[in-house]
């Protein structure tokens, strides 16, 4: 064994200083403090940029809806245009405004732009004033609606698993170098998922054998087709202390999870210690 389980098994060290993952074949070796909590390992691959397309910007309103306020909007247009021609006809006017005209006012009013000019008589004003309220209130549940849309827009994930990577040719893979997974996966049976991605992806590649998590989370940030597997609460913890918000928020961790298994403290083989930290 290399590294801290082979610094243990030689007797250069009592106990580890961190948790380590618990195997089968390193408790041979060693002996491990009971498990202090459930370690799992996740995919973790560039986000990418939200980029909503033109029809987010109808998604507030249900078809329905949007046919009604056409409806809305095409009867206080003709109100106006039929209060103008009885005006005009009955009261003399000089001028009478037509139907684009009067729709012009109408859509200014639903769009909150205001307007120089007001008509002088009351059932006009009182059409545009009712027309203005509605559409102040469509106004305020259509920001709020698509403010929460926004806010809640998640980018789809471009692999969703361990296949995905394996079966893509522009995808590259990389783990942290002598950790859990890279045992893992340079064990494996060669017919095996994990085998195949071992010969296919990481053998060939010893640069994507990271040396650490900052640098296997950075390859992910600068590749937009570069994935990296590494203990969950590891990554978390190198996201919020090594990284920017924003850059933490342009990295996504895949749901699926792998190499479930307890996390404890490394011991010598038979070392005394052990039932004065298991002591409860």
């Amino acid at each position: 064994w290399t590294g801290l389980i082979g610094m243990i098994q030689r007797e250069e060290a009592d106990i580890s200083l961190c948790e380590v993952s618990i195997t089968a074949d390193r408790s041979e070796v060693i002996d491990f403090t009971s498990p202090l909590h459930t370690a799992v390992t996740r995919l973790y691959v560039h986000e990418g940029i939200k980029e909503p397309s033109i029809h987010w910007y109808f998604r507030p309103f249900s078809t329905s809806t949007w046919l009604a306020l056409i409806v809305g909007l095409f009867l206080f247009t003709s109100i106006n245009t039929l209060l103008h021609y009885i005006i005009y006809r009955l009261l003399g006017a000089k001028r009478r405004a037509g139907f684009l005209s009067n729709l012009f006012t109408v859509v200014t009013i639903m769009l909150q732009q205001g307007r120089t000019d007001y008509p002088s008589k009351f059932s006009m004003r009182l059409v545009q004033q009712c027309s203005a309220f509605l559409f102040l209130v469509v106004h305020i549940a259509y920001s709020a609606k698509l403010t929460s849309l926004a806010t809640l827009y998640t980018q789809q994930p471009p692999l969703h698993n361990l296949e995905d990577v394996l079966k893509s040719s522009s995808w590259k893979f990389g783990i942290m170098n002598g950790s859990l997974p890279f045992n893992t996966f340079r064990t494996a049976e060669p017919d095996s998922m994990f085998g195949k991605l071992w010969h296919l992806k990481l053998e060939p590649f010893p640069e994507h054998l990271m040396r650490s998590y900052k640098s296997g989370l950075s390859a992910t940030l600068a590749g937009s087709h570069f994935a990296f597997m590494g203990l969950e609460d590891s990554c978390q913890d190198t996201l919020q202390h090594s990284f920017t918000s924003v850059q933490a928020c342009q990295i996504m961790a895949l749901p699926q999870k792998y190499l479930r298994g307890g996390l404890s403290f490394a011991l010598q083989r038979n070392s005394p210690y052990k039932d004065v930290i298991n002591y409860r």
